[in-house]
């Protein structure tokens, strides 16, 4: 995650899924941002849904998340750090803990770094981590040879043994998974498939949105609790046929719930 991205589409989506999963607070979620510096590229530009000529076509999704976003990133030349993760707080996600130290490919570094994170959220008793890598989740198919941690852009991703690592430590996990060339429904199988090996519930979730994937891993001892969160989720306005208006091209126009089982094939 980038300070730059803050308020842009993705991010609507983004928060308004945290907090559908989060409920009330029934769901405790530790947002660890995994946070990089800002560059000079143009991503974090997609705010034309806060245009007051759309207002009304967006705003009908999550309102009072709306409104703060709007907010914020139309503040952005006359308030300090308007565009900042920092301005995410439990006031937007009930219950929640934010981890917002910057990470970097430092391998040592990285290894302070979860360590940190992991003893801050069993101290705020989160249950469900959300890890918000700039790409997502490292060496999947597509990769020529295997990313290592410490190399170059290593801070980009999350790696697999960090998903296993807070599973063994009693969090479940959720994370952002950005696509690449590999066929969309491919990715998503795999992946979910596979994450569903990693844990006792045997299962796992993913929401798909137009240009970003979130994949979801339970904790066994909060199966019962997510699988109720999933149901908000996919009962919620954002479920609705094409509430995440994009190219005509994909198929995937809303926050679209997939379930992912051991040795299955995802159910959509």
């Amino acid at each position: 995650m980038k300070n730059q991205y803050f308020g842009d589409v993705n991010d609507y989506r983004k928060y308004g899924l945290l907090r559908l999963l989060a409920g009330h607070g029934e769901m405790p979620i530790g947002v660890c941002w995994m946070l990089t510096p800002n560059d000079n590229r143009p991503d974090g530009n997609k705010t034309e849904y806060l245009d007051d000529e759309r207002r009304n076509k967006w705003r009908k999704y999550d309102q009072d998340l709306y409104d703060f976003l709007y907010c914020k990133v139309h503040s952005h030349e006359t308030e300090l750090n308007s565009r900042s993760v920092t301005n995410l707080t439990p006031d937007y996600l009930p219950s929640g803990d934010f981890y917002s130290a910057i990470l970097s490919d430092s391998e040592q570094d990285r290894k302070q770094y979860f360590k940190c994170m992991w003893t801050q959220f069993k101290a705020s008793k989160i249950d469900l981590i959300f890890f918000d890598p700039d790409d997502g989740l490292a060496n999947n198919k597509i990769a020529r040879s295997p990313l290592k941690k410490g190399q170059r852009n290593s801070a980009k991703k999350l790696f697999r043994d960090e998903v296993q690592d807070s599973l063994r430590k009693g969090f479940s996990v959720i994370f952002y998974q950005h696509f690449d060339r590999t066929n969309r429904h491919e990715l998503v199988s795999s992946i979910g498939v596979e994450l569903a090996g990693m844990t006792s519930a045997n299962q796992s979730y993913s929401f798909w949105t137009p240009h970003v994937v979130f994949f979801l891993v339970p904790h066994v001892d909060h199966s019962e609790r997510i699988k109720e969160a999933v149901k908000r989720v996919d009962t919620s306005t954002w479920a609705m046929p094409n509430s995440c208006m994009t190219s005509s091209k994909n198929d995937k126009r809303q926050i679209l719930v997939d379930v992912h089982n051991v040795n299955s094939e995802a159910k959509t």
